[in-house]
């Protein structure tokens, strides 16, 4: 593995990473979006709280950011993309209150 790719990686592994890709994924969706109403990406001392890791409500489509309003969530596991979704669809919600952050 090349010395980058391994810098990476171990950054990854780090609480600075989880405070601040957030942080630069919204500046990525403020400089690529075309109509953006709300972009709610929390980061640093509020990237841990509960719930979609962020929302964003957008008037136009690019190729990154549908139209309308869209929940992001950002993979923090090692195990493959498929498991995880199907882990966390078969969370039982009977009795979850509904929290819309906008």
């Amino acid at each position: 593995m090349p010395s980058r790719a391994r810098q990476i990686t171990n950054w990854a592994d780090t609480i600075e990473a989880r405070q601040t890709l957030p942080v630069l994924l919204r500046r990525l969706i403020h400089a690529t979006g075309d109509g953006l109403r709300r972009v709610d990406v929390p980061g640093y001392d509020n990237s841990q709280r509960p719930g979609w890791d962020g929302w964003v409500e957008a008037d136009a489509a690019t190729p990154w950011i549908p139209a309308g309003r869209s929940g992001w969530e950002w993979l923090e596991t090692s195990i493959a993309p498929q498991i995880w979704l199907a882990e966390q669809l078969a969370i039982p919600t009977d009795g979850f209150v509904t929290i819309d952050r906008f």
